[in-house]
């Protein structure tokens, strides 16, 4: 693990912005994170989030900022020889999924119901599988998704599951 960036500071200064980070895997406790590695970001206001991030990166690092094909806002952050280092992929809404309908109320219900670990705001365990199966339906390639998915649903209340899945998207 290297580190360019002190991500923890930068979570800490984005503390007070409705946030949530999806399939948070990439970083450690301790503001460490992998190179080449992407966090996935939901929020009300990418383009607000987007500024907070680029004035905690700015002048610390290089960084591209644009807005991809999908419709979510990236940074791109780079290492001093220009080599890929870290991405943030930050969306305010679902329209870049196109294999699931997800309702706009499935974004309010994570935003208002999500979880500080004490690094970063995550997903309730609920929201978070809801997620990750919507991810494996974009992305059959990505087994661990459903197998993450099938793990953690053995300690879950199924009934719940499933009456928030029929509720917030078309997965039956």
């Amino acid at each position: 693990m290297f580190s360019m960036l002190d991500i923890y500071e930068l979570f800490d200064n984005i503390f007070e912005e409705e946030y949530c980070i999806i399939r948070p895997s990439v970083y450690n406790i301790n503001g460490t994170y992998e190179k080449g590695s992407d966090i996935d970001i939901l929020c009300r206001d990418r383009e607000e989030l987007g500024n907070k991030i680029e004035s905690c990166i700015r002048g610390n690092c290089p960084y591209k900022r644009f807005i991809s094909p999908l419709e979510k806002l990236h940074i791109d952050i780079y290492d001093f020889d220009n080599v890929f280092e870290l991405k943030f992929d930050i969306m305010d809404n679902f329209s870049s999924y196109k294999n699931v309908i997800i309702k706009d109320s499935f974004m309010d219900r994570i935003l208002r119901l999500r979880e500080f670990n004490g690094f970063v705001f995550i997903p309730n365990v609920y929201d978070d599988i809801i997620l990750r199966l919507i991810e494996f339906y974009e992305h059959p390639n990505k087994e661990k998704h459903i197998l993450y998915v099938n793990n953690k649903l053995k300690d879950l209340d199924k009934n719940l599951f499933n009456s928030l899945l029929e509720e917030f998207t078309n997965i039956r």
